[in-house]
């Protein structure tokens, strides 16, 4: 099951050696915490969306 839904990233955290913390405000599911594995690695393909919360936002 693929149900795409809009989200924007509200907050993000360090958490361990290589991962964040990230909230996001999803459209059909409201707050949302998840633990993006990987994404602080130097090679991360992910780190430019994860690293960016929304202005005014924390």
């Amino acid at each position: 099951m693929n149900d795409l839904s809009a989200a924007w990233l509200l907050h993000s955290r360090p958490y361990k050696e290589r991962s964040v913390i990230a909230e996001f405000l999803v459209e059909d599911y409201g707050r949302l915490a998840m633990v993006v594995r990987g994404v602080r690695q130097a090679k991360s393909r992910t780190a430019p969306l994860c690293c960016n919360p929304l202005p005014g936002s924390g």
